[in-house]
């Protein structure tokens, strides 16, 4: 390849400071040492440290506790805790054990049913420390059924190791956006009549079905 078909690549020509990129040319750079040592600092910094087996020992306790709120779980959202665990839910800023025995009462009289999921994990480790992002999407179905809002937004959860097992020390939630929406409740429609109804209670399929496993 000629650079006088490419003349910005032929006058892309720089010196960087001694002890970092110097660049010559599009084809020649030479990294110096201590270039290749900052390079690895800042990936150490910024990569994603997390081994498998944590990656999925902390989304697993992610998606327990959505679980816990979708079917008003109070056990199942403290076991996704450390007792001195705080969270950040903007209408409730405080101990997380409180956090647990509170959402499942606050929710019942206003919502029929919700359903949390979360994607997009970032996780960075550190030692027995991680910090996660995590996007949830958050639909909740009013009493009534003529109405629905969906939440955006994220999860910002700090988690430590202990014993062998992750759990979050504090959750910070972040909106991004939410929209209420009127809609037409087909559930006994005659394609899915014969469907069996998830529930935010005991009475939910799955509940039995996970006791006879």
């Amino acid at each position: 390849m000629s650079l006088r078909t490419y003349p910005l690549l032929r006058d892309w020509t720089a010196i960087a400071h001694a002890n970092t990129i110097r660049i010559d040319c599009f084809y020649n750079y030479v990294p110096s040492r201590l270039t290749f040592q900052g390079w690895a600092a800042r990936i150490r910094k910024t990569a994603m440290t997390a081994t498998p087996p944590d990656q999925l020992a902390i989304s697993d306790i992610l998606h327990a506790h959505c679980r816990g709120l979708d079917r008003n779980d109070s056990t199942l959202l403290a076991s996704c805790y450390w007792p001195e665990a705080e969270v950040n839910y903007g209408n409730f800023i405080g101990p997380a054990a409180e956090f647990c025995q509170l959402i499942g009462p606050a929710l019942a009289p206003v919502y029929e049913l919700t359903r949390h999921c979360v994607s997009n994990f970032t996780i960075q480790i550190n030692g027995e420390q991680a910090h996660c992002e995590s996007y949830v999407e958050a639909a909740h179905l009013l009493r009534g059924a003529e109405q629905e809002m969906c939440f955006s937004g994220r999860y910002l959860d700090r988690l430590e190791k202990r014993d062998g097992h992750w759990r979050m020390v504090h959750r910070h939630v972040v909106m991004d956006w939410s929209r209420t929406r009127a809609i037409t409740d087909e559930r006994q429609s005659e394609g899915f009549v014969a469907l069996s109804k998830g529930t935010a209670g005991d009475d939910d399929p799955s509940i039995q079905f996970f006791r006879k496993a």
